[in-house]
């Protein structure tokens, strides 16, 4: 008995992950920053919701909001099917998006939302690296000279979901995947980064720079760290800089809630909240 129950939970563990590496499913969301003219930028977000049936498949819809959430752009529809996703991009028919099968050598036709015929990327090497406690496999795609395309396992591309190869069409701006959000909770983040959101749009427009407080930042090990916000604000967490979960908390009926740092090493950690339906992560120091 001891043995079946053991087996069972085993099972479960290797379909969660097997889920978590899967890239169209819902309560997922890709903060990409969109870099224009020198000191112009702006994070859009992009995440999956709703469906729809063509041709007797059933699709997922992928928006994009580019005022924090504000408002949403329909941006096509999205299925998955043997770890190769397809893509509809609105007005268009179905292309290969990624192909996460490819080996080395290999070379596969894919569209993205802005190239409307199919293109060749030819992958040069596979390896696998860890984000934040899970191991990922990541593909290296082009000719070993700019531009170069990266897919990781379950998230896309470094550009974003839907910029897979986007070099090959247009030449600006300039996309970078920041964050990567899977069930609230931070999976990826870009190296040498410690926001997932930037914007040079005014404070007025900015919901970010006002939705998520939190003070004393750097706090000192030992003192309480505040988080509060104006807007409704879900489950707030805390995450180490590999991506333990440290602490998990309900926020009170006012809106603030604490974390206790006696526990913590001095160091940098990530402060990861809902804030009106919007995955908002922030970074803190601890002194």
């Amino acid at each position: 008995m001891k043995r079946i129950f053991l087996l069972t939970i085993t099972a479960i563990a290797f379909q969660l992950v097997l889920t978590a590496q899967n890239f169209v499913t819902p309560d997922k969301q890709w903060n990409v920053l969109a870099s224009g003219m020198p000191q112009s930028y702006v994070t859009e977000i992009f995440w999956i919701a709703g469906d729809s049936v063509v041709n007797d498949m059933t699709y997922q819809k992928i928006w994009v909001s580019m005022d924090s959430l504000q408002t949403q752009h329909y941006n096509g529809l999205l299925r998955e099917e043997s770890n190769v996703v397809y893509y509809i991009q609105p007005g268009n028919s179905e292309g290969v998006l990624y192909d996460f099968n490819l080996e080395i050598g290999d070379t596969i036709s894919i569209v993205n939302i802005f190239c409307f015929d199919a293109f060749p990327l030819t992958v040069y090497d596979i390896d696998t690296v860890e984000y934040f406690g899970m191991m990922r496999k990541r593909w290296h795609l082009g000719d070993h000279d700019w531009p170069q395309e990266i897919w990781i396992e379950g998230i896309g591309s470094h550009s974003g979901p839907l910029y897979s190869g986007y070099e090959y069409c247009i030449v600006c701006p300039f996309w970078e995947l920041l964050c990567f959000h899977d069930q609230g909770e931070l999976q990826y983040i870009s190296p040498y980064e410690t926001d997932c959101y930037k914007t040079t749009v005014g404070q007025s427009e900015n919901f970010e720079a006002s939705a998520l407080r939190i003070k004393p930042n750097p706090v000192k090990r030992g003192s309480k760290l505040f988080v509060d916000s104006p807007f409704k604000i879900e489950a707030v967490s805390l995450f180490n800089t590999s991506g333990q979960l440290l602490q998990k908390i309900q926020p009170t009926k006012t809106g603030q809630t604490a974390f206790e740092t006696k526990a913590l090493e001095p160091g940098m950690y990530f402060v990861s909240a809902i804030v009106n339906g919007q995955q908002i992560t922030r970074k803190i120091i601890v002194e």
